[in-house]
């Protein structure tokens, strides 16, 4: 019998190895609708997953329970699948999958998905991963009567949710019961004749989501299909969960199994998937733009080229280049420092002004940035508690420069209330012209650090504020950006459009800017005591193919268009702290005065320290939100996460509650009423 057992694994694992490459879609249209034909392009946008081989099988929810109509094969999904085959596939519940093999047979009996008949019906079932126990499990199962059809051990874990379908008073339960007894990294598709089940590993170790077309849900490995088929994402599966797609549109959840400790796989974001997917909240592309950023701190060497081999290295060896050349100072400021991983920069009335009186008075703005900033300046100590007012209490000297006209925006009397000694084109900055003494579009900011710097940093400590300009609209060459022109050999050899490249090549006179700030202040052995905060006031909005090219996706009215960075570097820290807290540029102010030891009332602030205990919070224009667990999207309509209902409402009414604050803060001058009561 022992021989026999050895016999058993040997033909195991020679004949299949590791087949965890693979991608798994299932649609459920609860109207009734045929799904094949959605699951085909599902899997054609899941095929870097699979090569081998791959099948479709579908039931139909409203006739009879058992029938499940299935076809695979060997060969890519339009090889297989012919529109006559997907023609017969009768049904509106379905899975799919694909499948790639590193190395053993290849067969057609291998293929997926699997469907079962047992004396519960019928199940399907399409599974990626591996088991790390399948080989006793399937000589337990052997033993006790099991006659496998395949090599694979998508049948053991087929065969245990089919046996435990016998005990149990539901599918999922039987999944759940499945999954106590297998170990490995797996997720799985099953289709019961009337539910669609998912289920992730404990670990997380392989991706899983949920999306959503109108009355029809969609399960996948990964986003990208979603878009394939014009679903929207709603969630990932939690690594360890079951959700199950009833025949009512709900979705279901059972938890029992998730645990706090997960494990990512790294080749998920470095190779298996596609780079304009998400898993688990992070874009792939731009974790492999990371990964190349790191490898250049790590193992630096001065090249002329980086190429990328295989092709999924490219995006890692483009943020080889970039962080080798391009942007060095930036770079290592941005990940030297605070590391804020879900920072967000919203779009806020007025674009720039707006964008700045949120980063420097903590609070959204009235619809109409400008009357914001000029109702607070109008009433005396109505910018009481800003940046700048602030710090000049603590003894600092605070200056503020602009390379363009001091009165745009009235900034010239918006910027002294707000505490500054204002210094900007006209007043104090000479407009720079080019070489037919014409004014500049748009001046350079590296220009203004070299006639400014060293002219107001003696006086310490000092808070110097630049409002710069270089990167701005429009991006192109020539007469139409002037910076762009300027660095374009910067950026000539990039892989990117002409628009994106001048957009790169605009923003690199901040770079140099950046580079002269910290080596002047190295010189001057003032590098240790400063601090350096650098944030954006928008997103390029009329330009956001520029995003959307350097992101690898297409965000659309999804909130994730307005992720950005906040810097804040010291050169005394010792080390990164990464920041997972969600924030945005309301959150600058009080953080800083954090940081800064100012005396100040949290309460007067609307914006909350991203370092404190509090729970993070996003505030859009729109009435969108982002808190630490889900998020509501006021455009679309669409909550992504969990929260109930009366979260929800309680939610809808805070938010409403901190738009209104923020308006009778501006309207009524209520910082110049708190001024004059602490006798200022």
């Amino acid at each position: 019998m022992g021989q026999k057992m050895n016999n058993i694994s040997d033909s195991y694992y020679d004949e299949d190895e590791v087949h965890e490459e693979c991608g798994v879609f299932g649609v459920y249209d609860i109207d009734g609708g045929d799904v094949a034909s959605t699951i085909y392009y599902g899997l054609f946008a899941l095929q870097h997953r699979g090569q081998e081989s791959c099948g479709i099988a579908v039931s139909d929810t409203n006739g009879p329970k058992g029938k499940v109509l299935s076809h695979k094969d060997m060969g890519l999904v339009n090889e297989v699948f012919t529109p006559e085959d997907l023609e017969k596939l009768k049904g509106n519940i379905g899975v799919g999958h694909v499948r790639y093999s590193t190395a053993g047979s290849s067969t057609r009996e291998n293929a997926q998905p699997l469907v079962l008949n047992y004396v519960k019906g019928t199940l399907a079932m399409a599974h990626n991963g591996n088991l790390i126990n399948a080989v006793d499990l399937r000589e337990e199962l052997s033993y006790t009567g099991a006659i496998f059809q395949t090599t694979i051990d998508s049948e053991v874990i087929a065969y245990h949710i089919a046996r435990e379908r016998l005990n149990t008073p539901s599918v999922e339960k039987a999944v759940a019961s499945a999954m106590k007894k297998i170990v490995g990294a797996y997720s799985l598709i099953v289709l019961s004749p009337r539910k669609m089940i998912g289920a992730r590993d404990p670990f997380g170790f392989k991706p899983l989501c949920i999306g959503k077309r109108d009355n029809t849900y969609v399960m996948s490995s990964e986003t990208c299909a979603l878009d394939a088929v014009g679903a929207e994402f709603v969630r990932d599966v939690l690594p360890g969960e079951i959700v199950t797609i009833t025949s009512d549109g709900r979705i279901e959840s059972d938890t029992s199994m998730c645990q706090q400790m997960h494990k990512k796989c790294i080749f998920e974001y470095i190779y298996f998937a596609r780079p304009d997917s998400r898993i688990d909240g992070i874009s792939v592309y731009m974790s492999r733009i990371m990964a190349g950023r790191l490898l250049a701190k790590s193992h630096p060497v001065d090249a002329d080229l980086v190429v990328g081999v295989p092709e999924s290295g490219n995006v890692a060896a483009m943020g080889y280049a970039l962080e080798s050349g391009l942007f060095p100072t930036l770079s290592k400021l941005a990940d030297e420092g605070f590391v804020f991983d879900s920072y967000y920069q919203p779009l806020w009335y007025g674009s720039t002004l707006g964008g700045e009186y949120a980063n420097l008075m903590g609070s959204p703005t009235k619809n109409g940035a400008y009357l914001s900033m000029c109702r607070a300046a109008d009433n005396e100590n109505g910018m009481y508690f800003s940046l700048a007012n602030t710090l000049k209490r603590m003894g600092y000297s605070c200056y503020g420069f602009h390379d363009n006209d001091y009165t745009y925006y009235d900034r010239n009397i918006t910027h002294p209330a707000l505490g500054y000694e204002w210094i900007a084109s006209g007043n104090g900055l000479e407009y720079q012209t080019d070489e037919y003494g014409q004014d500049m579009w748009p001046q350079s900011d590296l220009v203004m650090m070299e006639e400014t710097f060293d002219k107001y940093t003696n006086d310490q400590p000092f808070h110097l504020y630049y409002l710069t300009v270089s990167g701005h609209v429009p991006y192109g060459y020539g007469a139409a950006n002037a910076m762009s022109e300027k660095n374009k050999d910067v950026v000539s050899d990039l892989n990117y459009s002409d628009t994106t490249k001048a957009y790169l090549a605009s923003q690199y006179e901040m770079e140099k800017m950046l580079e002269g700030i910290v080596e002047r202040l190295e010189k001057r052995n003032l590098l240790d005591k400063t601090v350096i905060v650098l944030a954006g006031d928008h997103v390029p909005y009329d330009n956001m193919e520029v995003v959307d090219e350097l992101a690898g996706q297409e965000f659309g009215y999804s909130l994730d268009a307005y992720r950005s960075r906040l810097v804040i570097w010291s050169g005394s820290m010792e080390k990164p702290v990464r920041v997972n807290k969600v924030c945005s540029s309301i959150d600058i102010l009080p953080t800083l005065l954090n940081l800064m030891g100012a005396e100040y009332d949290s309460r007067l602030i609307i914006g909350r320290d991203i370092l404190s205990d509090s729970a993070g919070l996003v505030l859009f224009p729109d009435r969108s939100y982002v808190t630490d667990t889900y998020e509501y999207n006021a455009a679309l309509g669409t909550i992504v996460g969990d929260v109930s209902d009366e979260t929800f409402d309680a939610m809808q009414l805070y938010v409403a509650d901190k738009f209104t604050a923020a308006d009778n803060i501006t309207e009524t001058g209520y910082y110049s009423y708190v001024a004059e009561y602490l006798g200022k």
